[in-house]
């Protein structure tokens, strides 16, 4: 992820996925992506302080599924699909011009819909990306693949028109 912003002319730092989030405060970052596998095993466990420090927040994978846990989503049971599917994108700030993106697709944890989230993106109606409705925090179980414009396009749109980062 980090390499491909940069070939986008976008300044990008990585961090060690422990990095206290006193760190990331100082370090004045406009915005954290959060980058974890696609398993849909185990979900990562993150710390509940990251969202509270007003910084935009991405979380792509098996991330996704810890964030959006922390706020208030339940996921479902990991699924096996292992197959090509197309995952449909809702509108947002971060999915402008994205409509539908065809995907492989090894394992999914539905999420569920709460109070404070809307859906991001959806495979057959199951929701697999979900967006706060006053913060800048999405998460989407995808990853950045090889040859990828529509992730790259989410992640520039996130870098650019969320986070105000410049080129």
């Amino acid at each position: 992820i980090v390499f491909r912003l940069r070939a986008e002319k976008v300044y990008c730092k990585i961090l060690p996925g422990d990095a206290p989030v006193e760190r990331l405060v100082a370090e004045e970052a406009l915005g954290l992506v959060l980058a974890g596998g696609v398993s849909g095993s185990e979900p990562v466990r993150l710390d509940g302080q990251l969202l509270r420090t007003g910084m935009p927040v991405l979380a792509l994978g098996d991330t996704a599924v810890a964030v959006a846990g922390l706020l208030g989503s339940q996921a479902g049971e990991a699924r096996a699909v292992n197959d090509v599917d197309t995952l449909t994108f809702l509108p947002s700030r971060i999915t402008e011009d994205l409509g539908e993106s065809e995907r492989m697709f090894t394992t999914v944890r539905p999420l569920g819909r709460s109070d404070d989230l809307d859906p991001l993106a959806e495979l057959d109606g199951v929701v697999l990306g979900v967006m706060h409705k006053s913060l800048d925090i999405f998460a989407l179980q995808c990853q950045l693949e090889q040859n990828d414009p529509d992730i790259m396009s989410l992640l520039l749109q996130f870098c650019l028109n969320v986070c105000g980062a410049t080129r």
